[in-house]
């Protein structure tokens, strides 16, 4: 039976565009596993087209932002929505921690303040999700 109120963001950043040194590729099988697990009927039942997968060059900062956006925008009040991030987290260059996208730059071993999604960003993005569960 499909669980047509469960809404999922699914992230798993593998590689870096421009730090190739700490690409963790084993995020994008991990973020891919728990996808499959989701959309298993058997399992968590959630509808294919309500779990949203992104990796790799997809998982820019602009692309997991717009990706918050859409899930708000799909969760509704009595509806289930589900994180997952798979990927490097730090440090930025002004003190805030910040989720490591594709694309981000790093510096020092600390993340260039507005390259990553900073926890300002996350939780204002959380915020908008309107699902209590």
């Amino acid at each position: 039976m499909a669980f047509e109120k469960g809404h999922a963001l699914v992230i798993g950043v593998g590689t870096h565009q421009y730090h190739p040194g700490i690409d963790v590729p084993i995020s994008v099988a991990d973020a891919e596993a728990v996808a499959a697990v989701l959309r298993d009927a058997n399992a968590c039942g959630y509808p294919a087209g309500q779990v949203q997968v992104m990796h790799d060059a997809g998982a820019t900062r602009a692309g997991i932002l717009a990706a918050f956006d859409a899930l708000a925008a799909a969760a509704r009040l009595d509806d289930t929505a589900f994180l997952f991030y798979c990927g490097h987290g730090a440090l930025g260059t002004d003190g805030n921690y910040y989720l490591v996208g594709h694309d981000a730059r790093v510096q020092g071993g600390r993340v260039v303040a507005g390259t990553g999604v900073s926890e300002g960003e996350l939780l204002q993005k959380l915020r908008g999700i309107q699902a209590r569960r």
